[in-house]
């Protein structure tokens, strides 16, 4: 097991905002629209509501859809893998004009990438198991 260390870059040339629940709520579902509608435009539209939240807050599946109908407030834990896993600047968040994406990143760019490789890597695993699984299984029958 190994810990990954990010440092969040801190812009200072954006004013720093009074964050209250109903601003970071706006923010993070204007977040998750733009991701959605890049999605859809340049990917195969699979960036849903029930799989982003189990992507960015795992403890609670419905995590968006409580956001969007005002029943929860936004975790401060999902807006930092919400960047993470998307290489979103988390300056957007709590400072007013920053920009959602660092430089020339894009969504489709940062969040294919990581996804293709870590299907691959997954596939590779699903098929070391499966065929480990039939030996096993050989094995038991003779």
């Amino acid at each position: 097991m190994y810990v990954k260390l990010t440092i969040l870059r801190v812009d200072n040339s954006y004013p720093l905002m009074n964050i209250d629940k109903k601003y970071k709520n706006k923010k993070f579902l204007e977040a998750i629209d733009l991701l959605q509608e890049a999605d859809e435009k340049e990917g195969d539209g699979k960036l849903t509501d029930p799989f982003l939240s189990k992507l960015i807050y795992e403890s609670d599946p419905y995590i968006i859809r409580r956001i969007r109908d005002g029943k929860r407030s936004t975790p401060d834990i999902a807006i930092i893998n919400l960047c993470f896993k998307f290489n979103l600047d988390f300056n957007f968040f709590y400072r007013e004009g920053a920009p959602l994406y660092y430089g020339e990143c894009n969504p489709q760019h940062s969040f294919y990438q990581r996804h293709l490789k870590q299907s691959i890597e997954l596939e590779k695993i699903s098929e070391e198991l499966f065929s480990l699984a039939n030996r096993c299984k050989q094995q038991k029958q003779t």
